[in-house]
């Protein structure tokens, strides 16, 4: 599963190549991969084919300006690009659990023409290289300009949500999530405190406590 380490180089090689390319249209081929809403996402979860219509529509127009990272979770910030969609539509944000093995591979024409649109599903080189899109490729992201998002998740435990900017103080995962490693308010004191207020545990079990300090897995 990916972690803080790896969530936070996938969220700025992300913002890096994604910030300004402007969504031509959405193509959902695992309906349970997304969702919408601030509810919390089971992984035992369907969702109806007028859901997926509703998600492919929202984020048809809209660009991306940014991506961020929230312990393990991807926040992807988007703007419509209309002045339909501006004053009909919600400031509108997709957060992306990638759970075990989930992926995103991004494509350009340059990218494709050198690959010949084979790539690893793993970031070993031991593994096979496959054309994409493949049949864990759930979701793919066509932009204005040519290029391609794609997102690859094997066990299907992941999770694309899009919601409204006014619903995120109601996402459960964000309110629970104690500090940032990597935040200057998270001091030695300040973790201490965490720490001493957590029940009597094993050191590892108040480590992966999200509540405690956000973003820390296995390994």
């Amino acid at each position: 599963m990916p972690e803080l380490p790896e969530v936070q180089t996938i969220a700025s090689e992300l913002n890096r190549k994604l910030r300004h390319r402007v969504i031509k249209s959405v193509r959902v081929n695992a309906p349970k991969m997304v969702s919408l809403g601030p509810e919390t996402v089971s992984n035992k979860r369907q969702v109806t084919s007028g859901k997926v219509k509703i998600f492919q529509r929202a984020l048809a127009g809209h660009k991306f300006v940014g991506v961020r990272r929230r312990a393990k979770l991807l926040i992807f910030d988007l703007s419509p690009t209309s002045p339909r969609l501006r004053r009909t539509g919600d400031p509108l944000s997709m957060l992306v659990h990638l759970k075990m093995t989930g992926q995103f591979i991004f494509e350009d024409q340059k990218l494709r023409t050198k690959t010949g649109g084979k790539y690893r599903m793993f970031n070993n080189l031991a593994a096979p290289l496959i054309p994409l899109p493949g049949k864990h490729t759930h979701v793919i992201f066509n932009f204005a300009d040519g290029s391609r998002l794609y997102f690859n998740d094997i066990r299907k435990f992941g999770y694309l949500k899009l919601v409204r900017n006014d619903e995120l103080g109601r996402i459960k995962e964000l309110k629970e999530y104690g500090p940032e490693p990597l935040d200057e308010k998270f001091t030695i004191s300040a973790f201490l405190t965490a720490v001493k207020n957590a029940e009597r545990r094993k050191i590892k079990q108040v480590l992966m406590d999200p509540k405690v300090v956000a973003g820390i897995g296995n390994i």
